[in-house]
């Protein structure tokens, strides 16, 4: 008796949340991290007279590591079919799109300046 109760709970066991979305949760997480952490730093400089001797974080490079980061979670997403995923996806191709216009918007209104 006691080894078919064992079996009916791991019948019952249905995967978590995470678990559905780890695979595209995870870099997008780690990329969270990273862009929080060079804000701290930053501001932590500019705040800090003891920090202002640190080598200051190149703005490219920031960036890039968002980009990549941001890119990687969305083809993880992609290959994911879960419903947060799909949000995810209309999200950072929202995110996508107005950042391209607003590169266009600014270059445009370079040259007319």
């Amino acid at each position: 008796m006691n080894t078919e109760m064992i079996q009916l709970n791991e019948q019952r066991h249905e995967p978590g949340y995470f678990s559905n979305n780890a695979r595209w949760l995870k870099p997008l997480l780690a990329t969270l991290v990273l862009m929080i952490s060079t804000f701290v730093y930053a501001s932590m400089r500019s705040f800090d007279p003891a920090f202002e001797s640190l080598p200051s974080i190149p703005e490219w490079l920031t960036v890039t590591a968002a980009v990549v980061g941001l890119s990687t979670s969305a083809v993880f997403a992609f290959l994911t079919k879960t419903m947060s995923a799909t949000i995810y996806l209309w999200a950072i191709t929202a995110l996508a799109n107005a950042a391209f216009w607003f590169v266009v918007i600014r270059y445009i209104s370079s040259l007319l300046n």
